[in-house]
């Protein structure tokens, strides 16, 4: 009977991470929409205000229900000022490549100037990417030793 529990408990679980992963999925979206949609990239713009509550509420989101957030999301968000980073010329970011040292691209904040480094090997695979490969690798049916 202890292992029928589990699997309610277990079902249960996997609906709730479900409902999160959506309201994260629409926080994230509703963030990167205001931030595009603000045309003055100034600090107390009403858009901006919204869209940082946004992206605060998404990581409160994703750190109660303990799922985790996508490394794309990840990439495009600060983590200080709760910054939406979008494509343009008012982007709220700027990306350096270092000349000297490891190679890794920086991302700076315009607005707190908090630093991220990422690593840029040929070789690295964000475990999302990994686990594609692996999925791909198994369903056309290859197996662990023939893939290396």
């Amino acid at each position: 009977m202890a292992k029928k529990g589990n699997k309610q408990q277990s079902k249960l679980h996997s609906v709730s991470s479900n409902h999160a992963h959506m309201r994260v999925n629409f926080l994230y979206q509703a963030a990167l929409f205001l931030a595009e949609q603000n045309s003055a990239p100034a600090e107390d713009s009403g858009l901006t205000k919204v869209a940082r509550f946004y992206t605060e509420t998404l990581r409160e989101v994703v750190r109660k229900a303990q799922v985790r957030l996508h490394p794309h999301m990840k990439r495009t968000m600060c983590k200080k000022c709760h910054r939406v980073f979008s494509d343009g010329p008012d982007s709220g970011f700027r990306v350096v490549l270092p000349r000297k040292g490891p190679k890794c691209m920086v991302v700076i904040c315009l607005s707190c100037g908090t630093r991220k480094n990422f690593p840029m090997r040929r070789d690295h695979l964000l475990s999302v990417e990994r686990q594609e490969q692996q999925f791909s690798a198994d369903s056309q049916g290859v197996s662990l030793e023939e893939r290396r």
